[in-house]
């Protein structure tokens, strides 16, 4: 990532020089990335699914209790999506 115009000035008091920025993506084993997503696994039994149940997930900002009611529509390995915790 480049920010122009943010590094040192330059030799001889010259504009400031851009700024270089790299980052390290660290693999996580709680969380994938696919595209700008982030995706976690949970398992919910059959009953649970289809009653509804209270479920601690984990999130980036720590853990959240959400109540789980699974629509009709969705099949098994379909993506439920519980918005921004």
């Amino acid at each position: 990532m480049c920010v122009y115009g943010k590094g040192d000035e330059g030799q001889c008091v010259g504009d400031s020089g851009d700024l270089y920025i790299s980052f390290s993506v660290i693999v996580d084993p709680l969380f994938h990335r696919k595209g700008a997503n982030l995706y976690s696994d949970i398992s919910l039994d059959y009953l649970d699914a289809i009653l509804g149940a209270d479920v601690d997930i984990t999130t980036l900002g720590g853990l959240v209790h959400v109540q789980v009611k699974i629509m009709r529509c969705l099949h098994h390995h379909d993506n439920f999506y519980l918005g921004s915790c």
